[in-house]
């Protein structure tokens, strides 16, 4: 264990933990724009391919969880407790946005082989952990092994 400047101790099972969930929230928002080609815009007005990516979202986190870890960041717990039409709704609000080209479109288009990597590990954690992972799956169009 380490303490950082404010005080709070941070351990290595922590980052861990964040790794995860971030994981989880990424597979669905990056698969979702490569669906797209990196079209933020048609992305954003794309209310399938939204629903799915919120689906594949709730579906990692879920798994994330299931594997006996805590939600953390607990901002996170808001995919989990949010209807599917509200977390699409902001999606599309997220997408519109001059940020989202800058800050997600460009980062996806650098890690696009990270991404599918990430996207793989929550499938399988979600295998493993008897979860559902059929919209993270479809997503990403990675067949049954």
């Amino acid at each position: 264990m380490q303490e950082s400047p404010g005080g709070v101790i941070r351990t290595r099972e922590s980052f861990r933990t964040l790794r995860l969930f971030y994981g989880a929230l990424i597979c669905g928002l990056a698969g979702a724009i490569y669906a797209k080609n990196e079209n933020l815009p048609a992305l954003a007005v794309d209310r399938y391919l939204l629903t799915l990516s919120v689906r594949a979202i709730k579906e990692g986190l879920v798994g994330v969880r299931k594997h006996g870890l805590p939600i953390y960041p607990l901002k996170l717990c808001i995919f989990l407790l949010a209807p599917v039409f509200l977390l699409r709704i902001q999606f599309q609000i997220l997408f519109k946005s001059p940020l989202a080209r800058i800050a997600l479109a460009a980062h996806a288009n650098t890690a696009r082989n990270e991404m599918e990597t990430i996207a793989r590990g929550i499938l399988e954690l979600c295998r493993m952990e008897n979860c559902r992972y059929g919209n993270i799956q479809q997503l990403w169009k990675i067949p049954i092994e």
